[in-house]
């Protein structure tokens, strides 16, 4: 007699297991490039190589990501499509390198490169961090002190006033004025911030807003420059990357447009794939959109060459 035999349940597989999924961080991502770059290195098959990460994996994450990896090729399917799976998890260019690598049998030197490639971005964006959290924290301690100043010193200074019965000057009426009503209507002033922020946080949401802000970033003293040039950085590093893999100057461009993590520069580079595409150098395109270096520039001929 035949029965039926119980199918084991894979962990991870319930309904409020899956409702809390998420999705692999950039140092997940940078780890997971580099033991695939080892393990393949090391003759070890793609699926031997995904099913041992996710049996040595102490984060559920990854080791969901990398099970469904591995059922996407007992699929039949490619590595890149079943990344495209990710997208939370893996960007275009991620997805478009390993693909090229596919294709390419180099799959190994793109994991190598792409490894590489995370370490400098995150490199990029701790700097960055670094760079703007001191104007960052002085504007925050000019808000708090400007709330202080309103709440208990304006006042003390109005009593004052008032027992000398002078008239005061406009301006000094109109700051007396502003510390009563943050004082009387806390909670409106409180309201209004918070409603600015939202409006602020949906408007940025918006495709038109996302690109004004963008915008407005690079012009910002002292945290725009240091936004432009890494963002510049990252650029020159993808694009390269791209380029020594194989990829078109055009595709590599579009791919590289959604790695930028800035709107209007993703749009000036968009209008010089455009560009590139009715047939003008690449140098030319480059020094038209306005948002490059003279070095960038240079090191642009440079790879073009």
């Amino acid at each position: 007699e035949i029965t039926a035999a119980a199918v084991p349940t894979e962990p991870g597989q319930g309904f409020f297991d899956r409702l809390n999924e998420k999705p692999l961080t950039h140092n997940d991502v940078l780890l997971f490039s580099r033991q695939m770059n080892t393990l393949l290195k090391a003759g070890v098959p793609i699926m031997s190589a995904l099913q041992g990460l996710e049996t040595s994996s102490e984060n559920k994450n990854i080791g969901r990501v990398m099970r469904d990896l591995r059922e996407g090729l007992e699929s039949g399917n490619d590595l890149s499509t079943c990344l495209t799976r990710e997208p939370k998890s893996f960007n275009p260019f991620y997805v478009a390198m390993v693909r090229v690598g596919e294709f390419t049998g180099t799959l190994q030197e793109v994991f190598l490169r792409l490894f590489h490639h995370l370490e400098f971005e995150k490199l990029m964006r701790d700097q960055v961090r670094a760079a703007i959290r001191y104007p960052v924290f002085v504007i925050a301690t000019m808000a708090v002190a400007i709330m202080i100043v309103n709440i208990f010193v304006i006042p003390a200074f109005a009593k004052a006033y008032a027992g000398f019965k002078a008239e005061l000057p406009a301006i000094t009426k109109g700051l007396i004025a502003f510390s009563n009503f943050t004082v009387n209507y806390w909670y409106v002033v409180i309201g209004i911030i918070v409603f600015l922020g939202l409006g602020f946080r949906w408007y940025i949401n918006t495709g038109r807003g996302r690109l004004a802000w963008d915008e407005f970033k690079l012009k910002i003293p002292i945290a725009g420059p240091i936004v432009r040039d890494a963002t510049l950085a990252r650029f020159a590093r993808s694009f390269g990357i791209a380029i020594r893999s194989g990829v078109p100057a055009v595709q590599a461009l579009t791919i590289v447009a959604g790695t930028v993590d800035n709107a209007h520069m993703a749009r000036k580079l968009e209008t010089m794939r455009e560009a590139v595409e009715r047939g003008e150098a690449l140098r030319r395109a480059s020094a038209a959109s306005g948002i490059f270096t003279p070095l960038v520039l240079r090191s642009e001929e440079h790879t073009s060459e």
